[in-house]
């Protein structure tokens, strides 16, 4: 597994109630890429659109399950 991989993957397991989004990682371009690797691995995650104040939208990502 990728360094990167791992950040997003502790992070995700850190905020289990809140979830992650593109910014807790202001400094990597592809998160999401680390977020598919990451459902390849087997790990399960869910996703929702989160509406913002500026009248935007992103993505909030949790993990919900390990692989077995």
């Amino acid at each position: 597994m990728k360094p990167s991989t791992e950040r997003v993957l502790k992070e995700l397991k850190r905020k289990k109630r809140k979830g992650i989004t593109g910014e807790d990682f202001p400094k990597m371009t592809s998160y999401t890429k680390r977020l598919s690797e990451l459902r390849r691995l087997g790990y399960e995650l869910i996703d929702d659109w989160v509406p913002q104040v500026n009248g935007g939208r992103h993505k909030r990502y949790w993990l919900i399950g390990e692989p077995k």
